[in-house]
């Protein structure tokens, strides 16, 4: 097997003597493949490290830990031996012994343990694995801080800054989901490198499927190629739980589970910030938009050339609210055949935990292959601008036009930003959502197409009518977007319940009701800045 590209990272930096100390992030929580057998990451860079390396674990529930029993009794009688004060060697134990059991109670005295044993002889050096870093040396501000903190983060900028830790052949790894929530006076030390695990690729994700399914006795009625796609987002971990879920209820593995489930382990590693969206509506499903449908397919027809180079960053869709943008959107991206994921909920009213939310759901969207993000009502999202802007705000919006705009990430992330008001949006955006759509209430064929719909679920056939009725009910609805056309539909279902007869002009008189000026001022608004914004002349009709 390959070494992970992680670990190669790693290695190469820690064996050219440009870096001793480290902090993992990303991908922390899942599994890795060590000759035959699965483990989780620290047993995983034990099993790694161990042959040249004694391996030293720290946490603030466990205090300073060892792999195996047989390894702390020997670092105690090393240590104790090697101890530069005391002069009797049982003092020197006691001493040892007391900071193992306090380091549950005190990391500067777990701190200070290590630090004493880099400072003695021993015939290995040392790697010490921090596991949840920020819990130990959290990102709060220092005037807010405890003693306690305060002392944790004085003692590891001292010890980390020592010139002869940082030319010793030792180790120091520092575990956390994600680097925003260390203390950044640690995580910008020069003597620090950062190194992201990946989530899987698709190969990986292919490999492990082929692998589990047959140790599972797991059926399947997709295939191994499709289930790799879906599973795209999804650590080992999280695909392994899925194989294991069907397997218990001795179900076949199906699309429809792996989405189910995708959503369910994405949540339970970033929380409720994306939301998985399967949509069941294709562009035979979507009435009028007769131009909107035709430039959409051809955009498919773009994308699914595969060349990176020509495929969209991203598409800004903009028109008045209630015109079909979010619902002929998803049949675009049904179309395509892409994942369709939606961002949500990503300002966080605690300062800093919105800086954490992107980095944990940024590499989640790295991960993907082929996946389309809406954010729907972008201006909310990311229309703060001026001197009042929250700083974390502008953080935000920084983070993600750089993400939008990562030549990495072309090709495999299209993104779908849609909004009724566009003049909202930073120019940075507008620049990097090359393809620009306006959508407007349906005309001429496209309103024909809503009509003849609508009359058809009260049984009543427009075709069959005579041209005055007919001119009549398509000056009726000459204003009304998808969504009014969606209301009058439901009124005009129950009036026929409720009614022992119903004509044309049962229609033409609810249509009278219809008051069609109510938010007028707001709208003519939004047309006007879905035609300046649009990229298409003759998608401004």
């Amino acid at each position: 097997m390959e070494e992970y590209r992680f670990f190669k990272e790693f290695t190469s930096q820690f064996l050219s003597e440009e870096y001793n100390q480290f902090i993992f992030s990303g991908n922390i929580y899942d599994i890795f493949k060590h000759q035959d057998n699965y483990h989780n990451l620290v047993d995983f860079l034990t099993q790694k490290l161990s042959p040249k390396r004694q391996i030293i674990k720290f946490n603030i529930a466990e205090g300073v830990n060892f792999p195996d029993n047989e390894q702390k009794l020997h670092f105690v009688d090393n240590l104790s031996k090697n101890l530069r004060f005391f002069s009797q060697l049982e003092e020197k134990r006691n001493w040892v012994v007391k900071n193992l059991a306090h380091s549950r109670a005190s990391a500067v005295e777990g701190f200070n343990l290590l630090k004493e044993a880099v400072r003695s002889r021993y015939n290995k050096p040392y790697a010490f694995i921090i596991e949840h870093a920020e819990t130990i040396i959290p990102d709060t501000e220092v005037a807010r801080m405890g003693d306690a903190d305060r002392q944790k983060l004085v003692f590891l900028r001292d010890w980390l800054g020592d010139e002869n830790f940082i030319k010793s052949h030792h180790i120091i790894i520092f575990i956390s989901q994600t680097i925003s929530e260390i203390h950044k006076s640690i995580c910008n030390l020069p003597s620090l490198s950062r190194v992201v695990i990946d989530y899987p690729d698709y190969e990986m994700r292919k490999s492990f499927i082929e692998e589990q399914s047959p140790k599972n006795e797991l059926k399947m009625d997709i295939s191994v190629d499709n289930a790799s796609d879906l599973t795209a987002g999804l650590n080992l971990n999280g695909v392994k739980h899925i194989i294991q879920h069907a397997s218990y209820l001795k179900k076949p593995l199906t699309e429809e589970l792996i989405l189910s489930k995708t959503e369910e382990v994405i949540k339970g590693t970033i929380g409720d910030y994306i939301k998985v969206i399967n949509p069941d509506h294709t562009f035979k499903d979507v009435l009028g938009a007769a131009r909107i449908k035709m430039e959409l397919q051809r955009q498919v027809q773009i994308i699914q050339l595969g060349d990176p180079s020509i495929i969209p960053r991203g598409y800004l869709v903009c028109g008045r609210n209630g015109v079909g943008k979010t619902y002929i959107m998803e049949a675009f991206a049904k179309q395509l055949g892409w994942l369709c994921i939606e961002l949500k909920n990503m300002r966080q009213k605690y300062l800093g935990e919105t800086d954490i939310i992107f980095e944990r759901v940024k590499t989640v969207l790295e991960s993907f292959k082929n996946v389309m993000v809406f954010i729907d009502e972008a201006d909310t999202m990311f229309g703060g601008r001026g001197e009042n802007v929250h700083e974390t705000e502008k953080r935000l919006t920084g983070n993600f036009i750089k993400m939008i705009g990562d030549p990495a990430n072309r090709g495999k992330i299209i993104w779908i930003f849609i909004t009724s008001r566009p003049d909202l949006l930073l120019p940075d955006f507008i620049r990097r959502l090359e393809v620009k759509f306006g959508f407007f209430n349906p005309q001429g064929e496209d309103r024909l197409a809503f009509l003849q719909n609508i009359l058809a679920k009260v049984e009543i056939d427009f075709g069959a009518l005579k041209k005055r009725e007919q001119k009549k009910l398509l000056k009726g609805f000459r204003n009304f977007s998808p969504a009014e056309f969606k209301m009058i539909t439901t009124q005009l279902i129950a009036q026929k319940k409720i009614s022992s007869s119903f004509t044309t002009q049962d229609v033409l008189l609810l249509l009278k009701r219809i008051n069609l000026n109510i938010s007028r001022e707001k709208y003519q608004l939004q047309d006007g800045l879905a035609r300046k914004y649009s990229s298409f002349i003759d998608l401004m009709k």
